[in-house]
């Protein structure tokens, strides 16, 4: 659908005339379910062979950084990131998902969320500001009021785009999107490097979040040329408001219950101790977060799209989520077996004190892989209210664990984080299908073969290790070696499993006719696309 505008050219005659010209409309959705199945797959894609460049980004810069700069300039960042990110899980109200989740929304909506945004940017950034003696003081770190005020910038920009990144994720633009994220990630870690080859030491940790806020914002308005109005009454943002208000409100205790950790770590062992903590839970975490972010930005706006056809909706789910397992599982196991020679490759020798919580926070990874799941349920069926009162219920039984682990140190807050989440993992996911069409079965359905192959692998490859230790000596060489090892236990165990070996086949199958699409594709009416998201 295309809104019209004027354009005005001459004729022979020298006459103006004035016809029609077509601009993009970033509100509907009315096209998108004529062929919602090919944008996925294909978006999906797209967004998953972005995160593999954006993750060799991510990682180039984390071994370099860790070379020309010291732990206790990680655990500088981590103190203030780990209170201001407070701040930032409410970055923007909750409202681009309330834009995103909508059926139909109006240009007036979109512009008064707009304003919103831009408000609760300036908002927070005042708030940072007044923090940053109380941080300073908690820690006992005078530097941490200067690093709060710089990196509280970000808030600004965050604000300026939130909106325009929402009409691009709504319309599944995701070749945008992703050139928006991978530029800005580029830019950031990109002038990280040269700051702290010039020796500027912490500061180039600061600027390299200024730097990703400030390139996401320019692009966003580049490559998204939608305007806001001037702010409305009665244009029905109320229940817009609420639902981002209890999106918000759940982030805020998401983020208190995984980033706690990080605070008393800070507070009690000092910045040293929470340099290695935060590396440690950063490098595990990441390769998994390649993999769900792609996946939540493509499965958000197609649920949202499905959630009138409880059929659909429950194949699209069921299939979402055997990718994500398929993929995140087998890898949280290979990155807990390689620990040794991951933490060495990427992070240096200086670093070995790590591996001991990356192993320690192994189980809460895995735990992770599919947990973004439950969330796609409670945001595209409308239910965020149900989704605040789980997080204050489990947020507050992982933070209790995590006291409780303090007295042992790190590795007791680590070994804390990662019982809390198994404990939980099965009354999430029960209270989450309550009230929708999904139930466990669909989950264990769907998540069982990837569990079992995983985890049978990795207990296979770990004994034979230990019966047959490796006899290279090169970490890089080891790495490979276990990861041939690992990928051959996990293939074959897969497949072995019953009827694996066409779940195997299927997922193969998918992403190879994903890669083959032609434009004539696109075009598919609503009855294929209920049969595609069948299982």
């Amino acid at each position: 659908m295309n809104a019209l505008v004027n354009d005005t050219t001459t004729c022979r005659s020298g006459s103006p005339v004035t016809r029609p010209m077509r601009t993009p409309d970033f509100l509907s959705t009315d096209h998108l379910r004529r062929n919602l199945t090919t944008r996925s797959v294909r978006g999906g894609v797209l967004t998953v062979g972005t995160n593999g460049i954006k993750f060799l980004l991510q990682l180039g810069s984390t071994a370099i950084l860790a070379r020309l700069l010291v732990p206790a300039d990680f655990g500088l960042i981590a103190m203030v990131t780990a209170v201001v990110g407070l701040l930032s899980t409410i970055k923007d109200g909750g409202l681009s998902m309330a834009t995103v989740q909508r059926a139909d929304i109006t240009q007036d909506q979109v512009s008064n969320l707009s304003w919103v945004n831009l408000i609760l940017g300036a908002l927070l950034f005042i708030a940072a500001a007044a923090l940053s003696p109380a941080i300073a003081w908690f820690y006992n770190e005078p530097k941490l009021i200067g690093i709060t005020l710089v990196i509280s910038l970000s808030f600004f920009f965050i604000g300026l785009s939130v909106q325009h990144q929402a009409l691009l994720q709504r319309q599944m633009q995701y070749v945008k999107l992703t050139a928006i994220q991978t530029a800005a990630l580029a830019a950031s870690v990109g002038s990280a490097i040269v700051l702290a080859a010039y020796g500027a030491g912490y500061w180039s940790l600061v600027m390299m979040h200024v730097v990703d806020g400030f390139v996401t914002a320019l692009l966003s308005w580049i490559l998204c040329p939608w305007f806001p109005g001037l702010p409305r009454r009665g244009a029905g943002t109320r229940k817009m408001l609420t639902f981002g208000g209890n999106l918000s409100a759940a982030g805020v205790l998401e983020y208190l219950s995984r980033n706690i950790d990080n605070i008393l770590i800070g507070r009690v062992a000092g910045a040293g101790p929470l340099g290695f903590y935060n590396r440690a839970y950063s490098l595990l975490l990441l390769p998994v977060q390649q993999i769900n972010w792609p996946l939540t930005s493509v499965a958000i706006p197609a649920l949202s799209a499905l959630q009138k056809d409880p059929e659909s909706y429950r194949g699209y789910y069921k299939n979402a989520l055997e990718i994500m397992a398929f993929a995140g599982m087998p890898l949280i196991v290979w990155l807990f077996i390689a620990a040794e020679e991951i933490i060495l490759l990427v992070l240096g020798s200086q670093w070995q004190n790590a591996v001991i919580f990356f192993r320690a926070l192994g189980p809460a990874a895995f735990m992770a892989t599919t947990s973004v799941a439950t969330s796609w349920v409670f945001i595209t069926s409308g239910h965020t209210e149900r989704l605040l009162k789980w997080g204050l219920f489990a947020n507050t039984c992982c933070c209790l664990c995590i006291v409780l682990g303090l007295p042992w140190g790190p590795l007791g807050v680590a070994l804390s984080v990662s019982i809390s989440r198994m404990i939980l993992k099965v009354p999430g996911l029960w209270y989450c299908y309550q009230e929708t069409d999904i139930r466990l079965k669909d989950y264990w359905d769907s998540t069982w073969k990837p569990t079992i192959s995983s985890i049978a692998a990795g207990v296979a490859l770990f004994s034979i290790m230990t019966l047959l230790p490796l006899s290279v000596e090169h970490p890089a060489f080891q790495l490979g070696l276990i990861s041939i090892g690992y990928l051959t236990f996990y293939v074959g165990i897969f497949n072995l499993l019953p009827h694996g070996h066409a779940r195997f086949g299927r997922i193969l199958k998918s992403l190879r006719s994903s890669l083959q699409l032609k434009p004539d594709d696109d075009v598919m009416d609503r009855d294929d696309v209920a049969r595609r998201a069948k299982p």
